[in-house]
């Protein structure tokens, strides 16, 4: 949390204690518009329950830090319900950190103090928000299966870059078909290996999100991507003879779609997004 929390000094009052937000605490990547919140209870007497709970949310630090929730405000809820309160107040735009706290109330109807600030910030909430396109390194498809088992080095990506401003943050939003991993000069964003993992790509294509504003630094920029096969470029794995694989699966040559978001401390952003300008 940013800002401390206001815990009693009797360990017996029931508290909050860990606040998530779509199974995560304080995720950069909600894409969904009502996203669920939830938390855990802590209370140092036995055979306490959560009699009721207040829930608020704002987009600010300091309308949170002082109790105020522009973006929500529940009100006193009778509820023991911790888990997967959906949220239900203004629409949340995309690209936006929000801040929140709960309150709840012990089967007494003692309330407990606010809990400690916590925060879920959104990425794309619609499909419009990409500015993206995927971008491949052009080969054509082998046709023939002995082809797939000769030399046919990964494709990587470059692009170069300058931020000109002073930059408050950056992410990044990646995909890649099968694998990636993704560099700003030269160290990698993220400690993940094989993502984003396999899934039933004709129907869905998970991404994932990075603060990368640790590896800026002054002068030009290089965001460099190495792609991998996987589960996307599959072996023509011939099963019982004549099974492929291939003739089953979403297929293709690995591709990437990526960009990063500059937010700038003046309050403008940028976007540097694969197009056709990155270099392969």
């Amino acid at each position: 949390s940013e800002i401390p929390g206001q815990f009693p000094e009797d360990p017996a009052l029931l508290r909050p204690g860990i606040l998530t937000c779509e199974y995560a605490e304080n995720p950069h990547g909600i894409d969904v518009s009502d996203p669920e919140l939830s938390w855990t209870v802590i209370s140092g007497k036995r055979n306490q329950v959560q009699l009721a709970y207040e829930l608020i949310v704002s987009d600010n630090i300091p309308d949170i830090s002082n109790f105020t929730g522009n973006a929500w405000k529940t009100g006193k809820i009778i509820s023991s319900q911790t888990l997967h309160v959906r949220y239900s107040g203004s629409p949340l735009k995309s690209f936006t950190r929000y801040y929140w706290r709960v309150k709840v109330y012990d089967k007494n109807g003692q309330g407990s103090p606010w809990s400690d600030i916590a925060w879920f910030e959104t990425a794309m909430l619609s499909e419009k928000d990409w500015k993206a396109s995927w971008i491949g390194d052009g080969k054509p498809q082998f046709t023939r299966d002995e082809d797939f088992y000769g030399d046919d080095p990964m494709p990587i990506f470059r692009k170069s870059f300058n931020t000109g401003r002073k930059v408050a943050s950056a992410r990044l939003y990646i995909s890649g078909l099968g694998y990636y991993e993704a560099y700003l000069n030269g160290k990698k964003a993220g400690d993940r290996s094989l993502d984003p993992g396999w899934f039933s790509y004709q129907k869905h294509v998970p991404y994932s999100v990075y603060d990368i504003t640790s590896l800026l630094k002054d002068g030009p920029l290089v965001c460099g991507i190495m792609l991998g096969n996987g589960w996307y470029n599959i072996l023509p794995l011939r099963m019982w003879g004549n099974l492929n694989l291939r003739q089953y699966l979403a297929i293709g040559r690995p591709c990437v779609k990526a960009e990063i978001r500059l937010n700038y401390a003046d309050g403008t952003s940028e976007v540097i997004a694969t197009d056709g300008s990155w270099l392969t």
